[in-house]
């Protein structure tokens, strides 16, 4: 029956990471675009983007799943390499959030207001933070799915 749970965490784990990746890639896909608009339309692009923001959460509860998974494959005695990667690529992202998109966020009030002297600075750090994060959530997820295979080698 614990294998069960295990199992279901992964499966968890390795969904609430491909959902968390969803804003992250956006934003990647979307930086050649954006990297060079005007204030005007960068705020437009902001503030459509907002309704995604909701996302952040789901970031923080797939972080909290692989904290989960870390926890309870600890007593096997089994390869935990991916798991602990996984662990350390999101932290990274959250540690990313809070030095680099947090501040920005609080600055131009989540890009509500400009300031004149830097923004287009700030634009840069914001947007190529979020590019950042999404390749390493990318690496999070091929660990987690690496972990899943494994999980299954080992049962063969």
């Amino acid at each position: 029956m614990a294998k069960l749970y295990i199992n279901l965490l992964r499966l968890l784990a390795i969904v609430l990471a491909g959902l968390a990746l969803i804003r992250p890639m956006m934003d990647l896909v979307a930086l050649p675009s954006v990297i060079s608009l005007a204030q005007d339309d960068y705020a437009a692009v902001q503030y459509t983007n907002q309704s995604w923001d909701w996302l952040e959460l789901v970031q923080l509860a797939s972080f909290l799943s692989i904290v989960g998974l870390l926890f309870f494959e600890r007593d096997h005695n089994r390869v935990i390499w991916p798991i602990r990667g996984a662990f350390i690529a999101q932290l990274l992202i959250i540690i990313l959030y809070v030095v680099f998109t947090l501040p920005i966020n609080i600055t131009t009030f989540h890009w509500t207001f400009f300031p004149d002297s830097n923004w287009a600075w700030l634009r840069v750090q914001w947007e190529y933070a979020h590019a950042l994060s999404a390749i390493i959530g990318g690496i999070s997820f091929v660990l987690l799915l690496l972990d899943l295979l494994w999980a299954k080698w080992r049962r063969s």
